[in-house]
This record gives C-alpha cells, sequence and structure tokens, in this order.
C-alpha cells in the first residue's frame, strides 16, 4: 500500500525535481491519490505549511502519519500541546499515527521519559499507533531491544540493502513491528540521468551505470526498479512515496500496479553499504 508523503507540500524538497509544490497541484494528487487506494498521507511538523495545506483539502478521508521531535516529549504537556497544534491545522483529518523524528534520543539519559510521554498519547486514546523514523538499522535493533513500537519508517531502496543485512530483519520480524519502506528512490538521486549527477556522487558513477544498465537490459524504468524491488520486500506492510508532481504520483502509481514474475529479482552487486551515498543526512558532509 502506498503512502504519498508531504515534504514537498509546505517546502522544497529532495535531490531532484527540488521544489515546493502549489495548492493546484498538491489539490490534483491528492484527489487522484483518494481514488487510488491510499489511505495515508505522511507529514510532520517540520514540513514548513504542508499541514494546514492538506487542511484545505476538504474531501478526503486521509488518515495522516506524523513526526515530532523527541525533544517535544521530554514534557507531556508539550507533546499534547504540539498534538493540538497539529490536529487544529489538520481538521478535519484523523492523525492516526505518531513517530519521533530522531530516534538519536532514545540512546540519551531522558529516553525512558520520552517513551513514556509518546505511550500516554496512545493510552489516553489521542493517536492509534506510536513509531519511529530512523536512518540506521543497527540502531533500530538496538532501541527495539528497550522499547516496543508499533510501527518503524526505515530507509530500503535498491542502493541501500542494509535492513536485509545482518539479521536486522530477523530481529525486526521478531518485533512484529509493522515496517513501513522510506526513501525508496533516495530522495530521487536513483531517478536522475547520469548527466545530471551531482559532483558528490561521481565516485559511486559506477554503481548507477549498473543500475541503469540492469534496467536496460531488463527494459524496465528505473521508477518501476525501484518500486518493484519494494514490493518484492514482503516484510514491509507500506511504502512512502515523496512525489514532486501529479504526473510523478500516477507514474508511481502505474508501477506500484505492475505485475512481475516471482523471478524478478535486482542483483546484490547493485547496493552500497556507503552510508556517504545511502544515508541523506551526511550528504552535506561528501
Amino acid at each position: 500500500m502506498l503512502i504519498v508523503g508531504t515534504a514537498n507540500f509546505g517546502q522544497s524538497y529532495g535531490i531532484k525535481n527540488n521544489k515546493q509544490l502549489d495548492k493546484t497541484e498538491i489539490n490534483t494528487i491528492l484527489n487522484y491519490a483518494s481514488k487510488s487506494d491510499v489511505t495515508h498521507l505522511d507529514s510532520a511538523s517540520q514540513y514548513g505549511k504542508s499541514q494546514s495545506i492538506i487542511s484545505d483539502y476538504t474531501n478526503n478521508k486521509f488518515n495522516i502519519i506524523t513526526k515530532f521531535a523527541s525533544e517535544t516529549f521530554l514534557d507531556f504537556q508539550q507533546a499534547l500541546g504540539e498534538l493540538n497544534s497539529s490536529a487544529d491545522n489538520l481538521k478535519p483529518h484523523l492523525i492516526d499515527t505518531v513517530l519521533l523524528h530522531d530516534a538519536e534520543n532514545l540512546f540519551s539519559k531522558n529516553a525512558d521519559l520520552i517513551y513514556k510521554n509518546l505511550c500516554t498519547l496512545k493510552s489516553k486514546g489521542l493517536i492509534k499507533y506510536i513509531g519511529i523514523s530512523v536512518y540506521s538499522p543497527d540502531k533500530l535493533v538496538r532501541i527495539l531491544e528497550h522499547y516496543d513500537f508499533d510501527i518503524v519508517q526505515i530507509p530500503i531502496n535498491v542502493f541501500d540493502r542494509r535492513i536485509v543485512q545482518n539479521n536486522f530483519l530477523d530481529k525486526i520480524k521478531e518485533s512484529g513491528i509493522e515496517v513501513h519502506a522510506r526513501s525508496i528512490f533516495l530522495q530521487g538521486l536513483l531517478l536522475m540521468e547520469l548527466r545530471d549527477l551531482p559532483s558528490n556522487f561521481h565516485k559511486s558513477k559506477e554503481l548507477f551505470i549498473k543500475f541503469d544498465n540492469w534496467c536496460n537490459d531488463h527494459s524496465i524504468s528505473r521508477l518501476e526498479a525501484c518500486v518493484q524491488f519494494i514490493k518484492k520486500q514482503d516484510f514491509i506492510s507500506k511504502i512512502v512515496v515523496g512525489v514532486d508532481s501529479y504526473a510523478n504520483l500516477v507514474d508511481i502509481h502505474r508501477a506500484y500496479k505492475l505485475k512481475f514474475s516471482s523471478s524478478f529479482f535486482i542483483p546484490s552487486s547493485i547496493s552500497s553499504n556507503d552510508e556517504y551515498l545511502v544515508n541523506p543526512t551526511l550528504w552535506s558532509k561528501t
């Protein structure tokens, strides 16, 4: 199941076609999404005015997944105020899930307090599900050793397969947690033409060429390959996709609906454990 990411609704986001969408385009996107079995939107208070823009769209029944900074949960009243503020912006929409945006703080001395206050929102019936958004599989496994969550958002794509390595996946499955895939296009990097590849990624150019050649050999677009790769991962329940236009969402949805043979497989040689490639938070340091 697809979830539409809304980062571009309130700010410029991504490395490809980095732009903020106008309201007309957003309404067209949401109209199409509502007719295409999309039940959730992924948002965050940090996404500029995206939540108030979503609220202007009144003809939908989307559930909202929103993310808050961990510091918000150092004080329950502050957390409640943040939730109410988002709820006011999103009316009449339902905030279904709250995720911690920066799981790093679950390794701090305040971790137990953060988790307790997040759980209190759920126990009071103010939200249905709680979860975390992570960038590193090893940190996720360490977190799940101490805390119980309903949902986790993880980065996974053709290049970034860390989550299926080193028994991470077995440990996550044991937890019974619902897994949402994020960054399936690596913020658009996997969809870029080789000639447009930013200079800081030229050291990985051979990997991009290998991916390009594989797609050409199998008569499949890069976008279709990225989507189908995720669909082959049976541990993933939902897929968060950022979109930079209505046409982009249509292409993603069509790719999602495609049926490929059970033998569809993108070789592991088209992947990397280089964090400076697969972790966008480190790109500014390359």
